[in-house]
């Protein structure tokens, strides 16, 4: 949630505890640090899956091409690393391999209103460590 409310971008893990639940606080609101993941979850997975609805999915999460082809210094991105990195972000929001939110998440998230006929879900079981409370304890691993 911090994110959404742009202090993260500036500042990252100096506020992750307690700076951005001061700030709703200050205005009436009462959340701790968990409260806020869970928000910034749901909201990183709301957008996931407004552009699954409008046809995004894994093929649309690449790179441009002048990061994939080599500079004159021969530098360029490694796709396979790039895919790795890309299973392990997915992994990390509890997303299917495929790039889309479980139905399981969408559950855990209390997000299902929001999902029609036309938006696409993942058929995949997410991985996630376990203790994450936003993904079921029957999928997590140690």
């Amino acid at each position: 949630m911090l994110w959404s409310l742009v202090a993260d971008d500036f500042l990252g893990d100096v506020l992750r505890d307690d700076l951005g639940a001061e700030w709703l606080r200050a205005v009436g609101i009462d959340h701790d640090a968990e409260s806020l993941a869970r928000a910034g979850e749901r909201i990183w997975t709301l957008i996931r899956l407004f552009n699954a609805r409008e046809g995004f999915d894994r093929a649309d999460d690449g790179l441009p091409a002048r990061l994939r082809q080599a500079r004159a210094d021969g530098a360029a991105v490694d796709p396979d690393a790039f895919q790795r990195t890309l299973e392990a972000y997915y992994e990390y929001r509890s997303w299917g391999r495929d790039g889309l939110p479980t139905c399981e998440l969408v559950a855990a998230l209390d997000l299902e209103r929001v999902v029609d006929g036309a938006t696409p879900l993942s058929a995949d079981t997410p991985v996630a460590a376990a203790g994450d409370p936003t993904v079921p304890e029957d999928t997590q691993t140690e």
